[in-house]
């Protein structure tokens, strides 16, 4: 009864068979104690649609343990093509990477069993019956390719642009960000310009309230923009607590105890 395996530890247990039955037998010296493999997306080439790269090998200076890092593509799953491409890598991993795919690769290659261009070698007939034998004993790659071409792509997120002046009916639009930032669109009920920051929008038009407008004390903690229909006023929780009131929507403001002190710290978050 063959044992259960992850990907990786049959990847493992396919190294550790290709280097005595495929690697040995033909005179070349494979050291696995400083490899590590994986399966995982390329850095670069794992995602195209032609000339993909499905497997890669890096060499040991660019690993911060200093091991020769080699993953297959996740697109594949034929257990042949994935030991294959296996023994490619693990040929790079012989020198270090430091020859690619010049001619000392190309010996090992063809001694291994890959044949074709030396790029994108595949398996000789040879290779296909060691691999299948090793298959007998240790299973089939057990992992399904991962097919990335189903994944459902993300649309253009439009932006919500909102009319601030609330008496009438909420009215807003989508558009992108590159169009809103050509020009805000005008509300089709009242025509005033549209924002995609209705909060800022508001607490904005409260500061720079034009200077005919005053604001009146009506009671303590409690001041109203005449004319406006704007509201200050303070929270029960405590003197030190404090919110803007617009229209049943609020926003929260803390440590002031005037008019002044509200509008000196809206002015401060204004620039943080």
């Amino acid at each position: 009864m063959k044992k259960k395996m992850n990907r990786e530890s049959w990847l493992w247990e396919m190294v550790k068979q290709l280097k005595l039955k495929v690697f040995k037998p033909n005179g070349i010296t494979l050291d696995i104690t400083n490899i590590k493999v994986s399966v995982g997306f390329p850095a670069t080439g794992g995602a195209r649609n032609r000339n993909r790269t499905i497997g890669v090998c890096y060499a040991s200076r660019v690993s911060t343990a200093k091991y020769n890092e080699i993953f297959i593509n996740p697109i594949l799953e034929d257990t042949v093509k994935v030991a294959g491409v296996l023994v490619h890598e693990l040929i790079h991993a012989i020198d270090d990477c430091k020859h690619g795919h010049k001619a000392p690769f190309r010996k090992m290659a063809i001694a291994c069993g890959l044949t074709g261009k030396m790029t994108a070698t595949t398996e000789s007939e040879a290779l296909i019956a060691k691999i299948k034998d090793i298959v007998k004993v240790i299973g089939k790659y057990p992992h399904k390719k991962l097919d990335y071409t189903n994944e459902k792509k993300q649309g253009t997120r439009n932006l919500k642009i909102e009319c601030v002046n609330h008496p009438h009916d909420p009215y807003f639009v989508r558009m992108s960000k590159t169009m809103y930032d050509k020009g805000a669109p005008s509300c089709g009920v009242c025509d005033s310009k549209m924002t995609d920051d209705p909060v800022g929008a508001i607490r904005d038009e409260i500061i720079n309230e034009r200077a005919e407008s005053s604001w009146q004390k009506i009671d303590d903690g409690c001041w109203q923009l005449v004319g406006s229909g704007y509201y200050m006023e303070k929270n029960e929780i405590g003197q030190d607590s404090g919110w803007w009131v617009y229209n049943n929507s609020n926003i929260r403001l803390t440590g002031f105890d005037s008019f002044q002190s509200a509008k000196a710290y809206i002015n401060k978050i204004s620039k943080d």
